[in-house]
């Protein structure tokens, strides 16, 4: 299956949430994501060495897997979201994908798409 396509926003310095399930083709039974382990990573390019954002489904990692219920939660907090690179016109166009790599080893990319990094204009006073 190829992996859908979903256009993001994420705004620096703020809180990113997306809701997503995994269904099968019938589109209403969930797929069952019990020990699979899920990734996603934001570049501004395919090709670039470096991620401006990781994601992952360990512990604290900001995506937590629904389990028999397939759903996939995603939750980048300030903190991450204000690591992200600042533009001088205001935003960067990126790409980004979720990868699930299921108990037995099997990677699906479950979501592709561009990501746009909006930054932000009010910023909190240095100390």
């Amino acid at each position: 299956m190829p992996a859908q396509r979903y256009d993001i926003r994420i705004e620096v310095g703020a809180d990113f949430f997306l809701s997503l399930a995994w269904m099968e083709s019938d589109g209403e039974t969930p797929i069952d994501l019990t020990g699979y382990e899920a990734k996603m990573q934001v570049r501004e390019f395919h090709d670039d060495e470096d991620a401006l954002l990781t994601l992952t489904s360990e512990v604290d990692g900001g995506i937590v897997l629904g389990d028999e219920d397939g759903t996939i939660e995603i939750h980048a907090v300030p903190a991450l979201t204000d690591l992200l690179p600042l533009s001088v016109s205001g935003t960067i166009n990126g790409v980004y994908d979720i990868k699930l790599t299921s108990p037995s080893g099997v990677v699906t990319r479950f979501l592709e798409g561009r990501c746009r990094i909006a930054s932000a204009v009010t910023r909190e006073a240095p100390p």
